[in-house]
């Protein structure tokens, strides 16, 4: 069929006649209208489309019970002010559509329509179904019963109140802005935004795969991601205040971002693996749980945070470069890697973990002497701390490094040995070499190498330097084997 071509006047007048025919109830169709079409105050049943184009359409009225658009082709719709039940689109061709005020029906714009953007603004719907190519924005809504929505961009803003919320997985970006929302379970695979001063997500749940998800500035009250081996590309938590409950459970994340999270009753990430930077940033972590996580690929870093409450459990942790190059000139720095090497220490003690306490212990000293090392002072006691974690590292490893006074004991003391007097009386000459000028050497090095050793060695008595440097150096060594074997004790 043929469509008729008409102005907005002459479209206007054919309405008024259809409607008082049938009783309020309107249907055009195969109509072309060039100019912008505004129906305004005229009282209608329901108003039906049908392969209509209208390059813009505004509609204004009091229809009471539905409006169908049906293969509308058009530069954009505008729907306000509305008491009807139904609104409905199908086959629809628009860049946009935006449906205003008063409306607390049902919403049909199924996936036949091609509809790049569409806005709700002040309305209440009852259910239905939303597809739209680009984006979809509520603002100012309140979403009673479940909404089946599927887009590229889906945001609510500006006081938007959902119930709850099952978006599809088209979605890439969803976006909270000062809005709130009941309970959220989505399975989107782009990136989930959470973000504006009064936002209240009570419960999140997330199942499947997703880029980023982002929460920035938000009142939320509970945040529950249950994922099994669940990839994210970014899990970012920024000044979330009041946040009640945080879980991350089964997920694989390359970044975790954590940013002043405080007062709240239980965070716990379980069962998961974050492969590049673990962030955590003025938080207060106390009874904060760690449980089962792998971080031997992560880099930790834990600013001007509370760990000493922290429970941790069955931990890997990356011991090359846990909290990253440190900056061997900026004190500042240093002081912040001492301190969390600090309480990781004091928090693994108190969980009775030797071996991870133990390890931290090594990189407080190890930081600390760092520290000293670039403070430019000629006060005593800081030179003193210096030689002190030097030699402790250097010839003690620390205390957890059974090699390095094993090497420094033998090695010292074979020098100290050779230097002395009793060496040359020993071995003669270097000409007359026997096997029993061989065992005679020998014992007499093990015999000097026992710190006690009598003071008379073939009835000559010994009182030498020598024998004073063997003697120390031998106990100083040998004190650094054993607390070194004894570490796991």
């Amino acid at each position: 069929m043929d469509k008729r071509k008409l102005s907005a006047g002459e479209f206007i007048e054919e309405l008024k006649n259809i409607s008082k025919r049938n009783s309020g109830d309107v249907k055009m169709d195969n109509i072309i209208i060039e100019e912008p079409l505004s129906l305004i105050g005229i009282g209608m049943q329901s108003l039906s489309f049908e392969d209509c184009e209208i390059s813009q359409l505004s509609i204004s009225s009091e229809i009471r019970k539905s409006i169908s658009l049906n293969g509308i082709k058009g530069e954009y719709i505008k729907i306000t002010n509305l008491g009807c039940n139904l609104i409905s689109l199908n086959s629809c061709t628009l860049n946009s559509l935006d449906i205003k005020k008063n409306f607390n029906g049902k919403l049909n714009i199924g996936p036949s329509n091609e509809v790049k953007d569409i806005l709700f603004e002040n309305i209440i719907p009852s259910g239905g179904e939303i597809y739209s190519k680009n984006k979809v924005v509520f603002s100012d809504c309140k979403l009673k019963e479940l909404l089946k929505i599927n887009t590229r961009e889906l945001t609510f803003s500006n006081n938007s109140n959902i119930i709850k919320l099952e978006p599809e997985k088209s979605i890439n970006i969803l976006k909270f802005l000062d809005s709130s929302c009941g309970h959220l379970q989505t399975s989107q695979q782009g990136n989930l935004t959470i973000s504006g001063e009064n936002v209240n997500l009570t419960t999140l749940e997330i199942n499947y795969d997703i880029g980023e998800l982002n929460f920035l500035n938000s009142s939320l009250q509970k945040i529950k991601l249950e994922g099994h081996q669940t990839s994210l590309n970014k899990i970012s938590l920024s000044n979330c205040r009041g946040l009640e409950s945080f879980t991350c459970d089964g997920y694989f994340v390359n970044e975790f971002y954590v940013d002043r999270i405080v007062n709240y009753s239980k965070f716990e990430i379980t069962h998961s693996n974050i492969s590049d930077s673990l962030t955590m940033t003025d938080c207060d972590l106390s009874d904060a749980v760690f449980n089962d996580l792998n971080l031997s690929s992560c880099t930790c870093k834990f600013n001007r945070s509370f760990l000493v409450g922290a429970n941790f459990f069955n931990i890997q942790w990356n011991e090359k470069e846990m909290i990253g190059k440190e900056n061997k000139k900026d004190l500042q720095e240093l002081r912040e890697r001492k301190e969390v090497f600090r309480q990781l220490k004091y928090a693994h003690s108190k969980q009775e973990n030797a071996l991870d306490a133990s390890f931290f212990k090594v990189q407080e000293l190890e930081s600390y002497r760092k520290l000293l090392s670039i403070i430019r002072t000629r006060n005593i006691r800081v030179l003193g701390d210096r030689l002190i974690l030097w030699t402790h590292k250097v010839l003690g490893g620390y205390g957890v490094n059974v090699w390095v006074p094993f090497f420094w004991l033998f090695s010292a003391h074979l020098l100290w040995f050779c230097l002395s007097e009793f060496s040359p009386s020993i071995m003669n000459s270097a000409d007359d070499f026997s096997w029993t000028n061989t065992k005679l050497a020998i014992v007499s090095y093990f015999y000097f190498l026992n710190p006690v050793h009598p003071f008379f060695y073939q009835g000559e008595r010994i009182m030498s330097g020598w024998d004073i440097l063997m003697r120390l150096s031998s106990g100083y060594f040998i004190f650094y084997f054993l607390k070194a074997s004894r570490k796991f004790h």
